[in-house]
């Protein structure tokens, strides 16, 4: 199982890599087609970890919340990216200067969902 500090590193290099850009979102598997969606163009503001949980808020308000649980992974690759492979969760690429320059999926999480800011103020409140 990814321990906090996975998390904590993801978040630092999501921040890095995507953080203050234009971020493409897709759910090549489709369980997170809505919610790619609504992120999907937007700018990604800030990514942080509150424990397990990894955060993406963006500019319009809204909230990626991620948890790992047992099987959850994100892998890194170039882009432009190839064809998904496996059930991707949650596709993300895009770069801080507006150039698409990283890119990761998300494979197995326990959960990959919207949230809006009174979900994370409960979420972030609950763990302390």
């Amino acid at each position: 199982m990814p321990e906090g500090h996975t998390l904590h590193r993801l978040a630092r290099l999501h921040q890095r890599r995507l953080a203050s850009g234009v971020v493409r979102v897709s759910s090549p598997q489709g369980k997170f087609a809505e919610g790619a969606a609504r992120v999907d163009g937007r700018v990604l503001i800030r990514s942080e970890a509150w424990g397990k949980h990894l955060l993406h808020h963006y500019d319009s308000g809204l909230v990626v919340h991620v948890h790992l649980g047992l099987y959850g992974a994100f892998t890194e690759s170039e882009v432009p990216m190839g064809e998904p492979v496996g059930q991707v969760r949650m596709r993300l690429f895009g770069g801080p200067d507006g150039q698409p320059g990283f890119g990761t999926d998300l494979r197995g999480p326990t959960a990959c969902e919207i949230l809006l800011p009174p979900e994370v103020a409960a979420l972030t409140d609950r763990l302390g």
